[in-house]
């Protein structure tokens, strides 16, 4: 059983790898986006527990395959159509053709009040995260002039 649930924990790693429009989320990042504490997200990561029917329900939601999640069989994308918009966004990034204002960009007239929070959300985690590596990298600088 612990088997499985690293098995489990190991594919919850690799959607949260490609979860945002195909680019990879910290697991703060992907907790606020599946509305998940960050500490719940380490523990099924890790196989210390089961990822809970609530997430699944979340992620087909967003687009992935709960199937894949539990068994590793099929696409990892949902077959619906928030599963065919993170494909084409999570490939366009990995190929490089796609236009990064594109790619990021966010369809306001499609998303419901709720969902344009959570995205407000999960791009300010990143940008604090993104302050947080230019900071200590500053004070790394600092030191070595």
């Amino acid at each position: 059983m612990a088997d499985l649930q690293k098995k489990i924990g190991n594919r919850l790693k690799e959607v949260r790898n490609i979860f945002f429009e195909g680019g990879k989320l910290s697991a703060r990042q992907f907790a606020l986006a599946v509305n998940e504490t960050k500490d719940n997200i380490a523990n099924y990561e890790n196989g210390r527990a089961n990822a809970p029917n609530r997430l699944l329900v979340t992620l087909y939601n967003k687009g992935i395959n709960p199937t894949y999640i539990l068994t590793g069989d099929g696409s990892i994308y949902a077959a619906n159509e928030a599963g065919k918009l993170l494909e084409k966004r999570a490939n366009a990034g990995r190929d490089e053709q796609g236009n990064v204002a594109e790619l990021y960009s966010i369809d306001a007239k499609r998303l419901s009040f709720d969902e344009m929070v959570k995205q407000f959300d999960i791009l300010t985690a990143a940008a604090g995260d993104m302050m947080r590596a230019i900071q200590k990298k500053g004070s790394g600088r600092k030191k070595k002039l």
